[in-house]
């Protein structure tokens, strides 16, 4: 798998760009996710 290789920080940006990808594919709306990210801070 190509996340496996991955530095843990790109590893991280990966999952949720399939995250969101999935999301979206299940007809998500986008505005539920607009804004997360893991670069935020809670």
């Amino acid at each position: 798998d190509k996340a496996a290789t991955l530095p843990h920080k790109q590893r991280k940006l990966h999952a949720e760009k399939v995250a969101k990808a999935f999301w979206m594919a299940i007809g998500g709306d986008r505005d539920e996710i607009e804004g997360l990210s893991s670069d935020e801070e809670n």
